[in-house]
C-alpha cells in the first residue's frame, strides 16, 4: 500500500448499473477493490485527462490519488471495498464538479 490505511469502507447492494462516487478528494488517497462482480471506474484529472478501468477480480486494486474526479458504475451485483489514507471528513470532499 502506498499509504497507511486509516479507514476501510465497502459498498454493496448497489442496484445494477447505478453510478456511485461523483466526487474528488483534496487529501485522501484510496485503493478500491472489487470483491465481486464488475465495477467500471472512470477517473478525470484536473487537467482533463480521462482514464477508465474495469475491476472484476479481488486480486486487483486501483490506486486513486487526491484531486482525481471518480465515478464508478456497478455491474453484476458488484461489491467494493475501499481503503483510505484518511479518516472520514466531509471537508475533504469536492462534490461540485465546477469547484473541481
Amino acid at each position: 500500500m502506498p499509504f497507511e490505511i486509516k479507514r476501510v469502507y465497502w459498498l454493496y447492494d448497489v442496484p445494477e448499473y447505478q453510478h456511485r462516487g461523483g466526487h474528488a478528494h483534496r487529501t485522501s488517497e484510496q485503493v478500491i477493490i472489487c470483491t465481486k462482480g464488475l465495477i467500471e471506474v472512470h477517473l478525470e484529472s484536473q487537467e482533463g485527462e480521462q482514464l477508465t478501468f474495469k475491476l472484476d477480480a479481488p486480486k486487483f486494486g486501483l490506486y486513486i490519488p487526491p484531486y482525481w474526479w471518480g465515478t464508478m458504475l456497478f455491474v453484476e451485483n458488484a461489491i467494493m471495498i475501499g481503503l483510505a489514507s484518511d479518516n472520514f471528513s466531509e471537508d475533504d470532499y469536492i462534490r461540485n464538479k465546477s469547484d473541481f
